[in-house]
């Protein structure tokens, strides 16, 4: 879809697609992935995928949008340019949120999920197979990523990364409007 026009059927019509969490556990992600063989758009934020949560509720998201391009199959020497460099890591963090879709649905935790959705599911997530064509960032150079916590604590993965670049953490700022009676981290 053009910017311009708002997609049809957004909060009207989706397949729901239950996850089982486990007791005592709350599975509530606000990831949206779609995918065509030219363009994928992803979104990782706060909305719910309703009409309020798209349009007029106050929400934060991080947007990641790229499309195809013929040169993605080869890689010359441009590799410092920014807007290569920028477009290498919005294709990373692309593909790291279609390996988390990938893994959620063969998971234990997507049991729940009817074969027909889950299929819908796998054919999103092919059609941006393309983002496989454009290389990545080296490792020690992304500074975007996509992080969950199917595997392991979120908190462990972030200690990990930070230091693994030789930093520490000097400030933690949290957004969130629901909190307990402690505002301790």
């Amino acid at each position: 879809f053009r910017e311009t026009q708002q997609p049809k059927l957004v909060g009207q019509r989706y397949r729901l697609a239950p996850v089982s969490a486990g007791p005592r556990r709350a599975f509530h992600p606000k990831i949206h992935f779609i995918a065509s063989e030219r363009r994928v758009h992803a979104t990782v934020g706060s909305a719910n995928i309703t009409h309020p949560g798209l349009t007029n509720n106050r929400e934060i998201a991080t947007v990641f949008t790229i499309e195809a391009s013929e040169s993605d199959e080869t890689s010359g020497d441009e590799g410092d340019s920014d807007a290569l460099g920028t477009r290498r890591e919005i294709a990373a963090v692309c593909r790291d949120i279609a390996a988390f879709f990938r893994q959620l649905v063969s998971s234990s935790h997507g049991r729940s999920i009817d074969p027909v959705t889950a299929r819908t599911i796998e054919r999103t997530l092919d059609a941006g197979d393309w983002l496989t064509d454009i290389d990545g960032p080296s490792t020690d150079r992304r500074s975007a990523r996509f992080l969950h916590n199917l595997d392991e604590p979120l908190l462990s993965q972030a200690t990990d990364l930070i230091a693994g670049r030789g930093e520490e953490v000097q400030r933690v700022d949290v957004a969130a409007p629901f909190y307990g009676t402690s505002l301790a981290i």
